[in-house]
């Protein structure tokens, strides 16, 4: 059961910059582990993970300068952050449990999830229209081919353990504002991505009538 108190206590912590005094924001209860939420007057935000029967173990799981959301597997032996990092894109990043509170990530799965909404697209040619920073960092990222130079991404749910399996969602858009919205699977255990929602959802049927 998750709980969520509101703190007001000051907190000091080992920041990555020593200056920096962190407020305690929120602590939400999830399993056996605190999910606990540092921010500095300049913005800087740490996430951090406590163990419910060791409040003593503590793990910086991520910091981050605007907004994050964490979403745990039901099983918890995962968890994804969506990193809304700014207003022309966003970031997804795959965690996966050691011992309770430390969770390691183990992929970024940003750009791998944008490659394929390419090539599921049938996008091969450098595309037209993007700033020259755009269409530098896109080269560098291997998405010369994607159009957007306002890029969203970000798991809207776990929707299995067996394999555990993330719905993502994304969104685009180029100056004019026109959005394009795309849905896919991501099967962590095979590491691939998928829009097969029909196989999916004949899988799911089949495992709750057992």
């Amino acid at each position: 059961m998750k709980r969520t108190l509101l703190l007001l206590a000051v907190a000091t912590l080992h920041a990555e910059d020593p200056k920096l005094i962190f407020e305690t924001v929120t602590a939400e209860t999830h399993g056996d582990v605190i999910v606990e939420r540092y921010r500095a007057s300049e913005g800087t935000e740490q996430i951090w993970l406590v163990a419910t029967a060791d409040p003593a173990k503590r793990h910086l799981l991520y910091t981050h300068h605007r907004q994050a959301e964490i979403i745990f597997s039901d099983d918890d032996k995962w968890l994804v952050i969506n990193d809304h990092a700014g207003s022309a894109g966003s970031g997804l990043l795959l965690y996966r449990r050691k011992a309770a509170p430390v969770y390691e990530k183990v992929a970024d799965l940003t750009n791998a999830a944008w490659k394929f909404f390419d090539t599921s697209n049938g996008l091969k040619e450098p595309a037209k229209g993007k700033s020259e920073d755009v269409q530098r960092d896109d080269q560098q990222a291997g998405l010369e081919a994607n159009p957007f130079d306002h890029r969203y991404i970000d798991a809207v749910c776990w929707a299995g353990e067996d394999p555990p399996t993330l719905i993502i969602r994304l969104s685009g858009h180029e100056d004019d504002h026109s959005y394009t919205r795309s849905y896919c699977l991501y099967d962590v255990s095979a590491k691939s991505f998928s829009t097969d929602f029909d196989s999916y959802n004949k899988k799911s049927t089949k495992l709750d009538t057992k």
